[in-house]
C-alpha cells in the first residue's frame, strides 16, 4: 500500500487530482523540487507499463508541455537523479544470501529480492522511472521550440535533457551511499533504516530534506546535462548485478567488501568476444534489459521528429553522445551482447523451457532494433562511430560464421511459414509483426556489417553457401513484399542490398556454377524454379519484380536491371525460359508506349541493352538460347534504332482503336494453365518456328510472345497476344473498316482523339500503372500493349497518318505527371543508347539464320526447330570478330549518398515507430516528420489501431523523390575504383 498524509492513494485520484495527481502539471506553474512527496507518486504508483501509460496521456504530457513547460524539466530531473541513486545503493540489489553454484543458485537468483527493512520495493521504482520517462521523452522531442511568454525556456529538449546543471552535492562517508527518493513511512521516520547519505521523506516536516538541493551543506558539483547523465546511468543499470545480470563467483568470494562494485561490463551471452554464457540469468533479467533498451531506443528516436530536409543537418544529441562518447569497455560489451543475442536467437531451447520465449522475442527485436540505430548512425561532429569502428574491426571468420548461421536461422524459419512472413492475411498488415518475425531487422544490420566489414563481405561473397543463402533470403523478402504499400520498404533494401552484392565478382560466377538451383530455398508460392543455375532463379525474380509489383517498385526498376547488369559478363548456360524472360522485357522496355510515359524510361531499355551486349561480348558460345532471342527480336531493335516521335504515336493509337473496337475482354478465350505454360516452354514438340526474310526476323513459339505475371505469384498465365486469339484474316478486314471509316469521316479525327484521351484518363484513374487495354488491370502492372507492326496495324497504318490534333492528343496522354514527349527529347537519349555490339551481330547472323531456314524447308516446320537452329547453326558460328572486344568487366556499385542516408533512416525509424505501437503505443499519437502515418480507421485496442495505422511509413520518401540509377550519357558505367554511380533519391 502507498502511503501519504497517512492515508491510501488509489491510481484513480493520482490521475486526476488537481492538487496532487497528474492534473497539477498543467495547472500549477513552477512546481518545487522540495516538493518530493509529490515527485515521489511517480516513481512508486505504478506496477506496469501499461498502468503508466494509460494513465499519463499523450494529451496531458502535451497539457505540460503548453502550460507549464518548466514542470516537464523538473520531472525529467527528478526521476534521472533517482535512477543515479539506485546505481550503487547497496539495497537496490543485495548479495543473494547463498553461493552461485547449482540448483541453489538458480533458484536464489530467480527469487523476489529480499525488501529492506524500510519495504522500498527499489526495482519497481527503477521501472517507473523507465516506463514514466518513456512516456514524456517522445512528447518533449515533437515539441521543438517554445513561445510562451512567461518562461525562459525556448528550447524544451535542450532544457530538459542537454543544458549543463550545477546541483548541491552531499558529503558522503561510503561512495556506494547515495541520495534517493524514498517513500513515507506510515509510521513518520524510519531510524533503523537510515543511513548516512540517504535522506527520508515522511508526512512531517517538508523542509527536512530535498531531494534536488541540500540546504545544510554549501558543497556544489558540476554535471553533465541530464540527458548525457540519464544515457551513462542507463548503460550502468544494463550491466547491474542483481538487477540485468547474475552476480558471478568472483562477486560472492567479495561479499565482504563494502565497496563492492556491482556494474560490471560483461558480455551477456556466448558468442563474439565470449565463449560462455551468462550462468544463471533469468527472466526477471531479460525483462528488465528489454525496459532499459526501449527506454534507451526513445532517447535515441530524435530522428522521427524532423524532416527530412533537415535530418542530415539536425542535432542528434543523445545518438552523438551514445555512439561516440561512451567508454571503450561499455561499447564492446553492449556491441557483443547485441549481436550475441541476435545471432543466438531460436537457437537457445532452454528460453522455451523456462517459459519465457515471448520474453526473448521482445528483447531480440528490441536487439535487433538497437544495432539498426547504432550502426547507421554516421556522426554529424569530426568523430567515428565507435560501434561501427569496433564492428568494422572484427575479423574471426567463426565470429562471421556465427553471424550468418544465426542469420540463417531467422530466414529459415520465416521462410517456412505457408503463408510468407510479410504477406497480407485478412487484411491485415504485417509490418505490424509479431516480435518473432525479425527479418527486417536482420537485413539492415548485416547489410550494415557488409558495407564497412571487408572480412565479412569476403566471407559472403567468397562462399558459395552463404552466397547462395543471401540470394535465396533477398529474393523471399523482395518477392514476398514487392505489391503491398506497407511493407514495401522491405522489398526496396531487399533489392539495394542485392544490387550492392552483384557488384562482387565471385558473388556473380556462383550464379553459373553447375546445379546451384539446388542450393537455392526460396518458397514456390512465389517463384517457381526453372533450369538448373541459380542465374535461372534471379532472372525469373528479377522479371517477376519488374512485371508484378503493380508499379509500386518503378523507382527501382534501375537497380533491379542494374542487377542484370553487375552479373552479366559471367553469365553461362541460360535456360530457354530465362532466355525467354529475358526476351519479353526487352519487348516491353521497348514499346513505343513505355519508352514515350517517362523521360527516364530510355534509361532502362539503354541499360538492359548494354546487360545483353555484355552477355554476348563475354560468353557468346554458352549463351547462345539468349543469341537466340536476339536474332528473334532483331526488328524490335532496329524499330529502337530508328525510333520516330510519330509513327511511335500513330502504332499507340491503332493498337488502342483495336483494343477498344474490336477486343473484349469477356470473348477471350480461355488462358492456358501455368503448368501447360512450362510444359510449353520446356517442350521441343510443341516449338515451330517461322522464317520470313523480308522482315528479317525470326518467331518462335518456345519463347511466349506476350507474358503477363499476375500479382499473386501462384498464378502465372501465358497471355496470348491478340493476333492468337483473332484470325489474321479477320484483323486485317477490322483494320481496313477502321481506315475506311477515317478516310470517310476525317473531320470526326478530333473527336476520336479526344475520345482516346478520355479513355486514357479513365484507366489511369482506374490504376497507376502501365496497364493495356487488352488486359485485366489485376493481372500485370508494367506489359505494355505490342506494338509491332501485324497485319491489322499495317492495314491500319495504310490508310493514312494522323491528323496533327491525333498525334498531339496521345503524346498529351502517353505521358505520367505531366510529361509530354517530344521529337527533340527523343533526339537527346537515342545517340546515348549503345549498339555497337548489337548492330554488327544481328547484321552477320539474321541473313544467315533466314538462309539456313530457307535451304531446309523442314526447319520451319519440325518439331525441334529451335534445336536444329541452336545446334547447327548458331553454336557453330564466331560472330565475335565482327564485334568489339570485350573490355574489363565494369560495375555499378550502390553509392551511399546523404539522399540514401535519409531513406534508410526513415525505414529504421518507420519500422521501430511501427514495433513499438504494441502494446504501449509509444509513438503512435506524436507529432513525426520524418515519415508520414496514415492512420485509416479508428479501433478500440492499441493492437487494433496498430493494425490500422500503417500504409505507407518508410515508402512516402520513395513516392516523393526520383530514385533512379545514373550513368553517363553514353550508357558507359565507371570501371570499379572510379567514380560509381550514384543513387539520387
Amino acid at each position: 500500500m502507498w502511503h501519504v498524509f497517512g492515508s491510501s492513494k488509489p491510481k484513480e485520484i493520482f490521475q486526476n487530482s488537481r492538487e496532487s495527481g497528474i492534473p497539477r502539471l498543467y495547472t500549477e506553474r513552477h512546481i518545487s523540487t522540495a516538493d518530493y512527496r509529490y515527485w515521489v507518486q511517480f516513481t512508486t504508483l505504478f506496477s506496469s507499463a501499461e498502468d503508466v501509460f494509460s494513465s499519463l496521456k499523450v494529451q496531458d504530457v502535451r497539457k505540460v508541455v503548453e502550460d507549464a513547460p518548466e514542470n516537464i524539466v523538473t520531472l525529467v530531473d527528478v526521476l534521472t537523479l533517482h535512477l543515479e541513486s539506485l546505481v550503487n545503493d547497496p539495497s537496490f540489489s543485495p548479495l543473494p544470501p547463498s553461493s552461485s553454484g547449482g540448483w541453489n543458485a538458480l533458484f536464489t537468483t530467480s527469487a523476489t529480492v529480499p525488501k529492506a527493512p524500510d519495504s522500498r520495493d527499489r526495482h519497481q521504482e527503477a521501472l517507473n522511472c523507465f516506463r514514466v520517462l518513456s512516456r514524456i521523452i517522445p512528447i518533449i522531442y515533437e515539441a521543438g521550440s517554445l513561445d510562451k511568454c512567461d518562461t525562459d525556456i525556448t528550447d524544451l529538449e535542450h532544457s530538459a535533457l542537454w543544458s549543463s546543471k550545477t546541483r548541491a552535492m552531499r558529503m558522503r562517508a561510503n561512495k556506494n551511499a547515495q541520495k534517493s527518493l524514498v517513500p513515507a513511512d506510515p509510521k513518520g521516520i524510519d531510524d533503523t533504516s537510515s543511513t548516512e547519505g540517504q535522506f527520508i521523506l515522511t508526512d512531517g516536516d517538508d523542509s527536512l530534506w530535498d531531494p534536488l538541493s541540500d540546504p545544510v551543506l554549501d558543497a556544489t558539483e558540476s554535471i553533465p546535462s541530464t540527458g548525457h547523465a540519464l544515457i551513462m546511468t542507463l548503460m550502468e543499470l544494463l550491466f547491474h548485478s542483481g538487477f540485468t545480470m547474475p552476480w558471478t563467483e568472483e562477486q560472492f568470494m567479495e561479499s565482504n567488501n563494502s565497496d563492492i562494485s556491482r556494474v560490471h561490463f560483461t558480455i551477456w551471452e556466448a558468442g563474439i568476444g565470449s565463449p560462455v554464457d551468462l550462468e544463471n540469468t533469468t527472466h526477471e533479467h531479460i525483462l528488465r534489459r528489454t525496459e532499459i533498451m526501449r527506454l534507451l531506443l526513445i532517447l535515441l528516436s530524435k530522428p522521427m521528429y524532423v524532416t527530412k530536409e533537415t535530418l542530415c543537418m539536425s542535432s542528434m544529441q543523445a545518438l552523438e553522445f551514445m555512439t561516440c562518447e561512451l567508454e571503450r569497455p561499455v561499447v564492446l560489451s553492449f556491441l557483443c551482447s547485441l549481436l550475441n543475442t541476435v545471432a543466438n536467437y531460436r537457437q537457445a531451447e532452454r528460453w522455451k523451457i523456462l517459459g519465457a520465449d515471448a520474453v526473448r522475442d521482445t528483447y531480440t527485436s528490441l536487439c535487433l532494433e538497437m544495432l539498426c540505430v547504432l550502426l547507421s548512425y554516421q556522426p554529424a561532429s569530426k568523430n567515428s562511430n565507435l560501434f561501427l569502428f569496433y564492428a568494422r574491426k572484427l575479423y574471426r571468420e567463426s565470429d562471421f560464421l556465427f553471424l550468418m548461421n544465426g542469420t540463417g536461422k531467422i530466414f529459415r524459419e520465416s521462410m517456412a511459414v505457408t503463408s510468407g512472413a510479410f504477406e497480407m492475411n485478412n487484411g491485415r498488415s504485417t509490418f505490424v509483426k509479431a516480435p518473432e518475425e525479425h527479418v527486417s531487422e536482420m537485413l539492415v544490420v548485416i547489410w550494415t556489417l557488409i558495407r564497412t566489414n571487408s572480412k565479412l563481405c569476403e566471407t559472403v561473397t567468397q562462399s558459395p553457401r552463404i552466397a547462395f543463402d543471401m540470394l535465396s533470403w533477398l529474393l523471399y523478402v523482395a518477392l514476398s513484399n514487392k505489391c503491398s504499400p506497407a511493407t514495401l520498404g522491405q522489398a526496396q533494401l531487399a533489392i539495394f542490398m542485392l544490387q550492392d552484392l552483384s557488384s562482387y565478382k565471385d558473388f556473380a560466377k556462383f550464379l553459373s556454377k553447375p546445379n546451384s538451383i539446388e542450393s537455392i530455398s526460396i518458397p514456390v508460392h512465389l517463384l517457381r524454379q526453372q533450369g538448373t543455375l541459380a542465374l535461372d532463379v534471379l532472372i525469373e525474380g528479377t522479371y517477376l519484380l519488374i512485371t508484378g509489383s503493380s508499379g509500386h517498385l518503378t523507382p527501382l526498376y534501375s537497380s533491379i536491371l542494374l542487377i542484370l547488369y553487375n552479373t552479366s559478363p559471367f553469365w553461362q548456360g541460360i535456360s530457354a525460359a530465362s532466355a525467354s524472360r529475358l526476351e519479353q522485357l526487352l519487348h516491353q522496355l521497348a514499346s513505343p508506349k513505355f519508352l514515350l510515359s517517362d523521360p527516364s524510361h530510355p534509361y532502362l531499355l539503354g541499360l538492359f541493352l548494354e546487360t545483353l551486349s555484355r552477355v554476348v561480348q563475354y560468353n557468346y558460345s554458352s549463351n547462345v538460347h539468349l543469341v537466340y532471342i536476339l536474332v528473334r527480336s532483331a526488328h524490335i531493335i532496329e524499330r529502337t534504332h530508328s525510333f520516330k516521335l510519330n509513327s511511335a504515336l500513330s502504332m499507340i493509337y491503332f493498337a488502342r482503336e483495336h483494343a477498344k473496337n474490336h477486343v473484349k475482354l469477356k470473348d477471350l478465350p480461355p488462358t492456358p494453365s501455368e503448368e501447360t505454360y512450362h510444359m510449353n516452354t520446356k517442350s521441343d514438340h510443341e516449338n515451330t518456328l517461322s522464317c520470313q526474310t523480308e522482315e528479317g526476323r525470326v518467331e518462335h513459339n518456345g519463347y511466349s510472345k506476350e507474358t503477363a505475371e499476375s500479382v499473386n505469384g501462384s498464378d502465372k498465365r501465358n497471355v496470348e497476344s491478340t493476333e492468337n486469339n483473332l484470325g489474321k484474316e479477320e484483323i486485317a478486314s477490322q483494320g481496313k473498316d477502321i481506315g475506311k471509316d477515317r478516310a470517310a469521316n476525317p473531320e470526326n479525327s478530333d473527336k476520336v482523339a479526344k475520345e482516346v484521351a478520355q479513355g486514357e484518363e479513365k484507366d489511369q484513374d482506374m490504376s497507376k500503372t502501365d496497364v493495356p487495354a487488352t488486359e485485366v488491370p489485376e493481372q500485370t502492372a508494367f506489359m505494355e500493349t505490342e506494338t509491332t507492326e501485324t497485319p491489322a496495324l499495317s492495314s491500319l497504318l495504310s490508310s493514312g497518318p494522323l491528323s496533327k490534333a491525333e498525334l498531339d492528343h496521345v503524346a498529351l496522354t502517353i505521358g505520367k505527371n505531366g510529361f509530354v514527349p517530344t521529337q527533340e527529347w527523343i533526339d537527346t537519349w537515342l545517340p546515348t543508347i549503345n549498339f555497337d555490339v548489337l548492330d554488327p551481330l544481328l547484321e552477320y547472323l539474321v541473313p544467315r539464320v533466314n538462309e539456313f531456314c530457307a535451304a531446309d524447308p523442314s526447319v520451319s516446320s519440325g518439331s525441334f526447330a529451335h534445336e536444329q537452329v541452336l545446334a547447327f547453326f548458331l553454336r557453330e558460328q564466331s560472330p565475335l570478330h565482327v564485334i568489339p572486344p570485350a573490355p574489363a568487366p565494369q560495375i555499378c556499385t550502390f553509392e551511399w549518398t546523404k539522399q540514401s542516408d535519409v531513406w534508410l533512416q526513415s525505414y529504421i525509424w518507420g519500422l521501430i515507430y511501427a514495433v513499438g505501437v504494441t502494446p504501449l503505443a509509444i509513438w503512435l499519437h506524436t507529432r513525426t516528420h520524418l515519415f508520414e502515418v496514415q492512420v485509416e480507421q479508428p479501433a478500440e485496442t492499441a493492437a487494433g489501431r496498430a493494425i490500422q495505422s500503417f500504409s505507407t511509413l518508410t515508402s512516402s520518401v520513395l513516392s516523393q523523390m526520383s530514385f533512379f540509377a545514373k550513368k553517363p550519357a553514353s550508357v558507359n558505367v565507371e570501371p570499379l575504383g572510379a567514380d560509381p554511380q550514384t543513387q539520387s533519391l
